[in-house]
């Protein structure tokens, strides 16, 4: 006799079939359809993509053809190396702090807010993985679907698939099975005893999931010690990430333009297609007349680097709940860069960037490449990180309304007037 043992991970999955119309869907458009969800639940990904072919393969192009190899070949490093910085810089600094860390924090991504929201949920569910989901779910989920989705969550808690395989499908299920029953993957708000959190639903079962496990056997006062250890751990993970990150972006342009000098032997701004012609005008002037370029060259450099930061400043500011105060405050500025998962946030990604294109600018060496940095440097900045998610955000929204689930009348007139400006002032933390 066969016997069938129900799937405790899947259980419940053809009900929620009845709900695919709240599910984010980009109809049968086969590859291109897979690339926009993943770009759609990947906001890194959507960057990085955008950075290779909306800079880094156009600009290093029009430099190596139209003006010389030299200058090409510099403008290759000066794009490609800030792409790896960006996104995985933070995540390769604070995965080490966590492989050197205790054994007890190992496999813990979560952000300070998650932490406290969880650990409350944890103290007040009694040592109990399935009772800590129901408390977390209660509000997004009612009667027979809260039990079910807790008891699963609580099974992948409590009883993983042992198989990798097993588990990234068994998550995948559950996420794509909550999405189907609440209509909701991004932007989820969570109320525990006076602890907020909003978050996506992936990054906050991951989070769940880890704490349950580490909190599981524990008394309150152990859960206390270890909810500020991994507080703690947190805050480390941001200011060594950011700090290393935002520091080696800031220093690669001046790099980079010792590498031009090494392989050339020439100092100056290599653009010039007369570059590595040793009778080009720009080599030809007196000291006294290079004197008065660099004083000039100075002022100009600084004021284009403050208006870089007042850039980066501003576009963190508009994302945050804090407004302008956030850039004044050091609490308030370290919790919108927080590292709180595996990748930074696009406010972290927009601190270290803005970083790299203030080193580039005063590292410039005559005024045309100063005019050349502002010109490129402002306008990239604003479209690839600022306007670029709200436009991308307003695509997916057109091509299918279920994927923006906050209201379009957010606080302020952009998120009045633009529905994708809230969903991206969520996302953006």
């Amino acid at each position: 006799m066969t016997v069938i043992t129900p799937n405790i991970y899947t259980a419940g999955r053809q009900s929620n079939k009845d709900n695919k119309q709240k599910s984010p869907s980009f109809g049968n458009a086969g590859l291109f359809s897979r690339g926009v969800e993943y770009l759609h639940s990947n906001p890194v990904g959507g960057v990085v993509l955008t950075d290779t072919f909306g800079m880094i393969i156009p600009r290093t192009a029009i430099d190596y053809y139209e003006q010389n190899p030299v200058y090409g070949m510099e403008t290759f490093r000066d794009e490609a190396v800030p792409m790896v910085f960006n996104p995985f810089g933070p995540t390769l600094v604070g995965g080490a702090i966590s492989m050197l860390g205790a054994n007890e924090l190992k496999g813990v991504y979560a952000g300070r807010d998650a932490v406290k929201l969880l650990g409350e949920a944890w103290k007040s569910s009694g040592n109990n993985t399935e009772k800590y989901f129901r408390t977390l779910f209660e509000g997004k989920l009612k009667g027979q679907d809260l039990n079910e989705f807790a008891k699963r969550a609580a099974s992948l808690a409590d009883n993983p698939p042992a198989d990798k395989k097993d588990l990234k499908k068994a998550r995948k299920e559950f996420l794509e099975d909550f999405t189907m029953k609440t209509g909701v993957s991004e932007s989820l708000e969570f109320d525990i005893k006076g602890n907020k959190l909003e978050t996506s639903i992936g990054r906050f079962m991951d989070d769940s999931i880890a704490l349950a496990q580490k909190f599981t056997g524990k008394n309150a006062d152990e859960i206390d010690g270890l909810m500020t250890r991994m507080s703690d751990t947190a805050v480390r993970k941001t200011l060594w990430g950011a700090g290393i990150s935002a520091a080696g972006m800031f220093t690669w342009p001046f790099v980079n333009k010792a590498i031009t000098k090494w392989q050339t032997g020439k100092d100056g701004y290599p653009a010039p297609k007369d570059f590595e012609d040793e009778n080009a005008p720009q080599l030809q002037k007196t000291e006294e007349e290079k004197e008065q370029d660099k004083k000039k060259l100075w002022g100009m450099k600084l004021l284009s680097a403050a208006g870089m930061v007042g850039i980066m400043g501003a576009s963190i500011a508009i994302g945050s709940k804090d407004g302008a105060k956030t850039l004044i405050n050091p609490k308030s500025f370290l919790k919108v860069i927080e590292l709180k998962g595996r990748m930074p946030s696009l406010n972290l990604i927009k601190f270290m960037y803005g970083s790299f294109l203030t080193g580039r600018i005063l590292s410039s060496r005559a005024e045309t490449e100063v005019e050349n940095r502002t010109l490129r440097d402002y306008s990239g900045f604003i479209n690839w990180l600022v306007m670029g998610p709200i436009v991308a955000m307003g695509i997916m929204h057109a091509f299918d309304k279920t994927l923006l689930h906050k209201p379009p009348e957010g606080k302020g007139f952009l998120s009045r007037a633009i529905p994708s400006f809230s969903e991206v002032r969520a996302r953006v933390a």
